[in-house]
């Protein structure tokens, strides 16, 4: 008797096991990475490609990136207001990351450029609308510095490289 209560009970404890390895499965969680990159090409039709590095909780991670951007409203000339673009990460630990720019600035990067020089920017609250390998949807925010580096050639101001770097970070929901 007390040999059929072992059995049911290593049952019970199997089924509840697979249930919650079932259930974790489709689960998502939060991911956080710090996100280093480069502009991979010049803007068109003012969309800005960029693509990284970036390491977090999903391991280590490679990323790539179109901005689209549009210099400001009347209330905030100076700052580039991000009006869509797309995102991709995928990471050594499986981690799949995929979706679109939804809002977000860039503070100061439609001001007029008092001198040829490396100008940095703020890249604020750069929010995106995710999807995780399993179908799960994020919100997911950026958050960090845009360098320009720039030299007079030929007496005109000439951006040649830019680098990007900050946090990215992923959590459940809309």
């Amino acid at each position: 008797m007390l040999t059929r209560f072992t059995l049911a009970g290593v049952a019970v404890l199997g089924a509840a096991a697979l249930a919650s390895s079932a259930a974790s499965a489709r689960t998502f969680t939060s991911y956080g990475f710090a996100a280093t990159g480069i502009e991979t090409g010049v803007p068109a039709n003012d969309v800005s490609p960029f693509a990284g590095t970036a390491v977090g909780t999903g391991g280590v991670a490679v990323w790539n990136a179109h901005v689209q951007h549009a210099c400001g409203d009347s209330l905030n000339p100076d700052d580039a207001d991000i009006t869509g673009g797309d995102f991709s990460l995928a990471g050594t630990q499986g981690v799949r990351l995929g979706g679109t720019f939804t809002g977000g600035h860039v503070l100061g990067f439609c001001a007029p450029q008092a001198q040829c020089a490396n100008q940095s920017y703020t890249i604020d609250d750069a929010t995106l609308v995710l999807t995780d390998a399993l179908g799960n949807t994020l919100t997911g925010t950026f958050d960090g510095t845009l360098t320009h580096y720039s030299r007079k050639i030929l007496g005109t101001c000439v951006t040649y490289f830019a680098t990007i770097s900050g946090r990215l970070a992923a959590t459940p929901g809309p």
